[in-house]
């Protein structure tokens, strides 16, 4: 089947049936069976045309209100089969992106840049045999837990090794949990309804989180912090994860004068995505960050800067290191969350790390 330019459709079908010159596009897949939809109050489909890597206006947009509680993914994808019908930008098919997401459908704008949370996501470029096959990428079940996490300066942590300098003062910050999600064509991105949040208190702030499915591709995140000391970052859930600064079934958070920070090493890598991670070993009067620590990711997709503090908030390459020094410090670029190796000739830890591509992160690790 030939694309014809003018006013080629893409329709969502069960298996065919799309009428000509239209490109059919099916949903395939309904696992895993633990994921609840049932708060999916809508899904959104986008379009791409082939200049959207240089003209981001390149693509159609539409979206569809779900009935209430449909509660699994088979559910919603027998609810919308036939009812998107959208025409292909005149530069082309580039690929298909669709989301089964909280919040409605919005006005004007695309899910991504209003308050949002995504239960699945399913996406492909087009390869142009007249079909596009979307397989199901499952995000955030419906089940909600109000999760308490303390925000650590990871700057003040360094200079002073102590835990209580390091806090965020109480009344100064704001929390939000959500989900950093992958895309087709603009890395990844966090998705947060935004709820508001408990005051900050004690050092610490609380808010309902979502329960994560996703395996490598996603994380539950926290948006955390005030209008200049903040980090979007992947957050590690449960009593026995191994933290630097939280206690009992807090949730660990850095954070980090983002300016500086941004102004000094953004640039270094192609890599759009970056989380400062700062690494620690012991406790108490013994706390120290840790130095000789390699992190091993994927190179296919990421890279990694080993960096110390600069003045004021900076970051500053170490030209040919290949392991932390005295301060414990990296930076990680990468083009999508992904399961991180950090490990000393002692220890050695499994952590998931993402970013989302507008906010960088910041990963407290506790190695040992």
């Amino acid at each position: 089947m030939s694309l014809d330019y003018k006013l080629v459709s893409a329709c969502l079908v069960a298996a065919s049936a799309c009428a000509d010159p239209a490109v059919e596009v099916v949903l395939s897949g309904e696992r895993p069976g633990n994921l609840n939809t049932a708060c999916a109050d809508a899904v959104s489909m986008r379009v791409f045309g082939t200049n959207y890597a240089s003209d981001k206006n390149d693509f159609r947009y539409s979206c569809r209100e779900l009935p209430s509680s449909l509660a699994t993914a088979a559910d919603i994808k027998r609810a919308i089969t036939g009812l998107f019908d959208i025409e292909i930008p005149r530069s082309g098919l580039g690929g298909v992106q669709l989301e089964a997401m909280t919040g409605g459908c919005p006005i004007g704008l695309p899910a991504d840049l209003r308050s949002a949370e995504i239960m699945f996501t399913a996406s492909a470029r087009y390869r142009g045999d007249g079909s596009i096959n979307l397989p199901i990428i499952p995000i955030a079940s419906c089940e909600s837990k109000t999760h308490t996490a303390r925000a650590i300066d990871i700057f003040k942590l360094t200079a002073t090794k102590d835990c209580a300098q390091a806090v965020f003062p109480d009344g100064a910050a704001s929390i939000s949990f959500g989900q950093l999600a992958p895309t087709l064509f603009d890395g990844t991105m966090l998705w947060s309804s935004f709820f508001d949040s408990t005051p900050w208190a004690g050092g610490v702030g609380s808010g309902p989180g979502l329960y994560n499915v996703g395996d490598v591709v996603s994380c539950m995140a926290a948006d955390v912090g005030n209008n200049t000391t903040w980090s979007v970052s992947c957050v590690e859930v449960g009593p026995t994860v191994p933290r630097v600064c939280a206690t009992g079934s807090e949730i660990e958070v850095g954070v980090a004068d983002m300016t500086p920070v941004f102004n000094s090493i953004a640039s270094v890598s192609r890599y759009r995505s970056f989380v400062v991670g700062s690494v620690w070993t012991g406790a108490g009067a013994a706390r120290t960050p840790a130095s000789g620590v390699v992190v091993e990711t994927d190179p296919k997709h990421s890279e990694v800067f080993y960096v110390e503090p600069g003045a004021g908030n900076t970051l500053t390459v170490l030209s040919g290191a290949t392991s932390t020094s005295d301060k414990g410090m990296f930076v990680l670029f990468m083009d999508s969350v992904m399961k991180v190796k950090v490990k000393s000739a002692r220890a050695e830890r499994e952590v998931t790390m993402g970013a989302d591509v507008r906010f960088p992160g910041v990963a407290l690790i506790q190695l040992q």
